[in-house]
């Protein structure tokens, strides 16, 4: 039986930057009930690991194998507070040797555990950014075969510090991919580097910015991944002439073509602002429930398509996570 101690005892303490600690209220909040509940729960578990506190082949169950390493995961190193411009989303796959009862030694979690925090710690460290931090990880099965379970991890990592509020404004026509900025009006040509997609995450992302009292964080347990494909009959465009021909049906993302064949992508702030409703429209539908919130969303762009008729359409993926949110004075570890 393997008996690697899990990496707590290197964690580096990862102090809140002054101007975060500035921009938070002085009220001290008390800790919940659920969330000392929650926080003893992990810190009973890292105590086993850290210190082998357990028997020789004592076992958990798969479900609460996986509970424990995503939940573990989030209390030690995400900061789910911080809110990004950008969001980088991430999956890594891990194998979980089971027992004949589907159950897993604590040992093999542990292994399991610190696999998962070194590859946290390579996406972390492949970020070019200074101003980055992990936002949330999603921890799940994926399949069991011949008592091996294959595991997800889903981790998403913010960068950049955002401001931007809600809604889009009137100046705001943004490219529709590309990170080219403002692509008409008295910006145009600015804030490269983002575009529509970076400002309907900013907007829909949670902040949780100038709320908390010093020290304190958030993090996530329970989390769960919701994946839409925004196409065609998701988002119909009102004043297309012809419904359903899959040609101006998904309104902003499919643009006629200039005289020179060009496709400009530049989105009015109209359609940005009808974007961002049915992203929440689709937020809400696709909570789990369960006491989750949402914890960040993602846009990434999936295909490009070219019609018969000089159209450009853009297939886009929404990667939508919640989890059950929880507030800690444990400091944060430096993945």
């Amino acid at each position: 039986m393997k008996n690697k101690v899990f990496l707590y005892s290197i964690i580096l303490i990862a102090g809140l930057s002054s101007c975060k600690k500035d921009e938070m209220q002085n009220t001290a909040e008390p800790l919940s009930n659920e969330d000392l509940k929650t926080e003893a729960l992990i810190l009973g578990f890292k105590d086993k690991l850290q210190n082998q506190n357990f028997k020789s082949n004592e076992t958990l169950s798969l479900n609460d194998a996986i509970w424990n390493m995503e939940a573990s995961l989030n209390y030690d190193y995400a900061q789910g507070d911080a809110q990004h411009e950008k969001n980088l989303h991430y999956t890594d796959y891990f194998y979980l040797q089971l027992n004949s009862s589907q159950e897993a030694e604590l040992d093999e979690i542990n292994d399991v555990l610190n696999q998962m925090v070194d590859q946290l710690s390579v996406h972390y460290h492949a970020i070019e950014e200074e101003n980055k931090s992990f936002s949330v990880g999603d921890v799940g099965l994926v399949n069991v075969q011949n008592n091996i379970a294959q595991l997800s991890l889903g981790s998403v990592f913010g960068v950049y510090t955002a401001n931007t509020p809600d809604p889009f404004e009137s100046w705001e026509w943004w490219y529709a991919l590309g990170g080219q900025g403002i692509c008409s009006g008295p910006y145009i040509g600015q804030f490269i580097g983002r575009d529509g997609t970076t400002e309907l995450e900013n907007k829909l992302n949670p902040d949780h910015s100038g709320t908390l009292p010093p020290g304190m964080h958030v993090y996530y347990s329970n989390v769960f991944t919701a994946t839409i494909d925004v196409f065609y009959d998701q988002l119909l465009n009102p004043n297309d002439p012809i419904p359903d021909d899959n040609i101006v049906d998904y309104r902003a993302w499919c643009t006629v073509s200039d005289a020179e064949g060009n496709y400009p992508n530049c989105v009015s702030p109209d359609d940005w602002n009808y974007y961002l409703e049915q992203a929440q429209i689709f937020i809400n539908q696709n909570n789990p429930g369960d006491g989750r919130v949402l914890s960040s969303f993602i846009v990434e762009h999936e295909h490009l398509y070219f019609g018969n008729y000089n159209y450009q359409m853009n297939e886009h993926l929404y990667t939508i996570k919640y989890g059950v949110k929880h507030y800690s004075l444990s400091p944060i570890g430096i993945l």
